[in-house]
């Protein structure tokens, strides 16, 4: 008795594609496309290749050859393979660790063909079975956070993922999450009932990619499909079909069902992105992960302000220094650190006037030349400076070009050095510093005024 063939469409194991790979696995087929396992002999490593085959629009002309069935499904399958070669040639640019990296795509048998690493691992619904426990709540933060990452990533270069479910996210060996399999090309082959089935998932997919248009598809619609996910992995239940919702809503919220075993913005978050409405739904990852993980808030609900320090490599450069110091200081601290501002203006002042004292008695030195009159004049001058009026536009454009793009705080002009971090202070020193001064007397600055700051 010979074993049926799961994968009657698929290309036969052994097969060889452009004299480099060669087939040793089918891992699946669905509706638009057959996925293999295979050899890269040049490179002597397993890869996974994606053939671009829609089962409801062509057929095999032989053991490999791909034809559409009809001479009216030409410009149809035409249309569907240049998208899909497109969007292959744009995924190539993804690098982005927790999204599945397409190494290369070509072109044989009459379709064409995506390259991938190969990602070893089980996809969601599966790890969470064999793990025999629900996730914890760091757990699923620790899954949704790289995820979230990676959409944003997609949605930025203008793309969709159009099919986020569970079995398209692959936890592996080392417990790190990537999203694979973009389901973008097959918007374009929607045309009768039977595609629009094999384009959707139940539970999953959202009620606009049921249309035949993509015109109302955003990324809220990856959003939906991202919270359907999660709400499967809380609840252990897949949500209803979101057409049979619009007819009869049943879903059960997440914050009803999963509520003794996580957080209260988390589940409320996954219910929001299982609106049926799109404008219910969050617009962008960026508004979902703040409702998902809100920014600490102090016992009055303020927002606590988190000041980043500058990267050790900024050191280096003392004007980049000088100006990211001045932003710490007065970048909405607290109190405490309004007042060490003040006392390093303060400092300013007297490093100055103790130079200026020092140049007048002692006169410039020989072995200078003219470098105490020079110090003199362009100590005097950055006093001048500080409390010269310069316009906002002037400033903007001076710490652009002093601290490589640090954002300056906005001042009125005209307004001098105040105390506390008002129009003017310290971070506006930062960039009429850097017109005239020298670096090796900014770098003095800054080293005696980290003596304070420390």
């Amino acid at each position: 008795m010979t074993e049926k063939n799961e994968y009657p469409l698929a290309l036969p194991v052994g097969t060889e594609l452009v004299g480099d790979y060669v087939i040793t696995k089918i891992l699946g087929a669905g509706g638009f496309g057959i996925t293999y396992e295979a050899k890269e002999r040049s490179l002597d490593r397993m890869v996974a290749i994606k053939e671009f085959f829609p089962v409801d629009i062509v057929e095999r002309d032989g053991w490999a050859l791909v034809k559409p069935r009809s001479q009216e499904l030409n410009m149809k399958y035409a249309k569907g393979l240049g998208r899909f070669i497109k969007e292959a040639k744009a995924v190539t640019r993804f690098n982005h660790p927790n999204i599945v990296k397409v190494l290369r795509y070509f072109k044989a048998n009459n379709t064409a063909f995506m390259v991938l690493h190969y990602e070893q691992g089980l996809d969601l619904d599966l790890w969470q079975r064999q793990l025999r426990q629900r996730l914890t709540e760091e757990q699923l933060k620790a899954i949704i956070l790289p995820l979230l990452d990676a959409l944003e990533t997609i949605h930025k270069s203008d793309f969709l993922h159009r099919d986020i479910a569970p079995d398209n996210i692959i936890i592996r060996q080392d417990g790190s999450p990537v999203l694979i399999d973009f389901g973008s090309a097959r918007s374009d082959l929607t045309f009768n009932e039977k595609t629009v089935s094999a384009l959707v998932k139940s539970g999953y997919s959202p009620f606009e990619q049921y249309a035949k248009s993509s015109k109302e598809q955003g990324p809220w619609t990856d959003i939906y499909s991202f919270g359907a996910t999660l709400y499967q992995a809380v609840t252990r239940v897949a949500p209803p079909d979101s057409l049979s919702r619009l007819a009869n809503d049943e879903l059960v919220p997440a914050v009803k069902l999963a509520k003794k075993h996580y957080s209260r913005p988390l589940l409320e978050a996954i219910d929001k992105a299982l609106s049926l409405k799109i404008k219910e739904r969050p617009q962008t990852v960026a508004i979902w992960r703040d409702m998902l993980f809100p920014p600490e808030t102090d016992e009055a609900g303020r927002g606590l302000v988190v000041v980043a320090r500058p990267p050790k490599t900024a050191a280096r450069n003392p004007l980049r220094q000088l100006a990211s110091m001045a932003s710490d200081l007065s970048g909405g601290m607290a109190v405490a650190a309004g007042r060490v501002r003040d006392r390093a203006e303060s400092r300013v002042r007297e490093l100055i006037s103790e130079d200026h004292s020092q140049q007048s008695s002692a006169g410039p030195r020989r072995s200078d030349g003219e470098t105490g009159g020079k110090k003199q004049r362009s100590l005097m001058s950055l006093l001048n400076q500080m409390e010269h009026k310069k316009t906002v536009k002037a400033h903007e454009k001076l710490i652009e070009n002093a601290a490589n793009g640090l954002p300056p705080a906005p001042i009125p002009p005209g307004a001098p050095i105040a105390p506390g971090g008002a129009p003017g202070g310290l971070r506006d020193m930062a960039p009429t510093l850097a017109p005239r001064v020298s670096k090796t007397r900014i770098t003095a600055l800054i080293s005696r005024l980290g003596l304070m700051l420390a």
